[in-house]
């Protein structure tokens, strides 16, 4: 009898053992954006590259301290190293558009004809047309397609933790004859623009958080120099009701954590996963550390990465916590009791 109630153990924690570490999917906000755009209605203005000028969606969103705004692109693979052959231009400007007190702005990622890439932001003109103010964050996933995330203080557009934004909208253009500065002058023709989208109102302050999600973390994380890590944080629900909420991520200067919102519904008294990867920039030595901040719970979690030259547990980036310890120990228990039997 006794060893019977070992194995059955055993089997049980290693079965409640690939539960645990299950993933759980989660929506990110490229599911509800507030500007869509057909597929394929890019101009044709010449025969190739008309992708890389294709806009399918854009979104806003904020982490409190930053308006962050996405531009979803039908294809951006190897966008920064050749973008001499995208419909025969000299470059090109990726802008996400918005209305604020009425002003318009607008956030940009331009590539020029040698593979430059710049962040910037802006307002528009009546006379001059764009005008740019100065340079923000962004980055972009070099894929089909691919997604261009700009960052830029609230503070630039005369916001603070309120706001709305309206006449949302997202373009690209093609440049010519001005291969370096490619929104100073030159021939631009507009390769894509979308209808105007829905408003959208800051919505990621701590007045706005809710109160019945907590999020939790168990473990530390590691992220290689240059390298990008994984690890797990959990949203429980502590409610009878369901609850949905925008998550966003925060993380020092230099280093990239992914994703930064997401949306996501977590059902009454249950929990969710949500996994982030972090990216270690490769200027970093090791030892050097990052803070990473996620709010839109009761309270923000504060996570610390370590940069290292090799992780300590193979490659994800996470030293397991106490639910691994726990069963392994667990395991042990009931290959003692199965010995004893013997």
């Amino acid at each position: 009898m006794k060893m019977k109630f070992a194995a059955l153990l055993l089997v049980g924690l290693m079965v409640w053992g690939a539960m645990a570490f299950a993933d759980f999917a989660n929506a990110g906000s490229e599911q509800t954006p507030e500007v869509t755009d057909p597929e394929g209605d890019a101009s044709t203005l010449t025969t190739q590259g008309t992708q890389y000028f294709d806009v399918l969606a854009a979104w806003f969103d904020s982490d409190g301290k930053n308006l962050i705004t996405s531009l979803k692109i039908a294809d951006l693979t190897g966008v920064g190293s050749q973008a001499n052959l995208m419909a025969g231009g000299d470059g090109a400007v990726y802008y996400v558009r918005f209305t604020i007190k009425d002003k318009s702005w607008f956030t940009s990622m331009s590539v020029t004809a040698t593979g430059t890439t710049k962040y910037d932001y802006g307002y528009v003109d009546a006379t001059l047309g764009n005008s740019v103010v100065g340079s923000i964050e962004g980055t972009y996933t070099n894929a089909a397609p691919g997604i261009i995330t700009m960052k830029a203080p609230l503070g630039n557009f005369g916001l603070k933790k309120t706001g709305a934004l309206t006449d949302t909208q997202g373009e690209t253009d093609i440049y010519r004859g001005v291969p370096e500065e490619i929104i100073t002058g030159g021939l631009v023709n507009v390769a894509d623009d979308t209808e105007m989208g829905k408003d959208y109102t800051l919505g990621s302050s701590p007045e706005t958080a809710n109160p019945a999600v907590e999020f939790s973390f168990d473990g530390t994380v590691e992220a290689q120099i240059g390298k990008t890590a994984s690890f797990d944080v959990i949203a429980t629900n502590t409610q009878n009701i369901s609850a949905s909420i925008t998550v966003s991520a925060n993380i020092s200067e230099n280093w990239v954590i992914s994703p930064i919102s997401t949306q996501i519904t977590v059902d009454a008294k249950g929990n969710q996963t949500i996994t982030y990867t972090v990216t270690a920039p490769a200027s970093a030595k090791v030892g050097d550390t990052a803070t990473i901040t996620i709010t839109g719970g009761k309270s923000p979690l504060v996570v610390t990465v370590k940069a290292v030259s090799e992780p300590s547990n193979g490659g994800t980036g996470k030293t397991p916590g106490f639910e691994m310890l726990g069963l392994l120990g667990a395991i042990g228990v009931a290959a003692v009791l199965l010995r004893r039997k013997k």
